[in-house]
């Protein structure tokens, strides 16, 4: 099954651009411009971004015993 998201903006080398992405069997296959491609699905996020997994770097995580805190 194949996926194309259209007009999506990605967050790709520190800024976002205009880009479709397609994905393929659950992962990123192609990311750029596809129009005359047929695909299974197509979705429309053009009003969302999108951006690579994002990490809390502030989390406690407290040792067993602790976890009231």
């Amino acid at each position: 099954m194949s996926v194309l998201i259209k007009g999506a903006k990605a967050f790709i080398e520190g800024e976002f651009v205009d880009k479709n992405i397609v994905i393929e069997e659950g992962k990123i296959s192609k990311i750029g411009s596809f129009s005359n491609e047929n695909f299974d699905e197509y979705l429309n996020f053009s009003d969302f971004l999108i951006l690579p997994g994002l990490i809390d770097p502030h989390v406690h995580l407290r040792e067993p015993g602790d976890t009231y805190k």
